[in-house]
């Protein structure tokens, strides 16, 4: 339900904002730290690379499912990261 939910709601931003998937493909995840975390860890860790799940291939399979039907076409990449922050989002350089 959440990997739907994920993809409505991107699809529904990415056409609200006019956003077309360019070629190479370059995004940043930014992943919500947990509420359980300290301030003190939060801070540290705000901005570092994101090393559990989910996986980065998991999380760009998702992206491209959400706003293609078809994505064959996509045959080069550029920067693909992801990263902790205060505040989960997506980022498309």
């Amino acid at each position: 339900m959440k990997y739907f939910g994920f993809k409505d709601d991107l699809n529904m931003e990415a056409t609200r904002v006019g956003y077309k998937l360019t070629i190479p493909l370059s995004i940043t995840f930014y992943i919500t730290m947990p509420k359980s975390w300290s301030k003190r860890k939060k801070e540290q860790m705000n901005g570092k690379p994101h090393k559990s799940r989910p996986d980065l291939d998991n999380l760009l399979k998702a992206f491209k499912d959400a706003l293609l039907k078809e994505d064959s076409h996509v045959w080069q990449y550029g920067k693909i990261e992801k990263r902790w922050a205060d505040v989960g989002s997506i980022e498309i350089h």
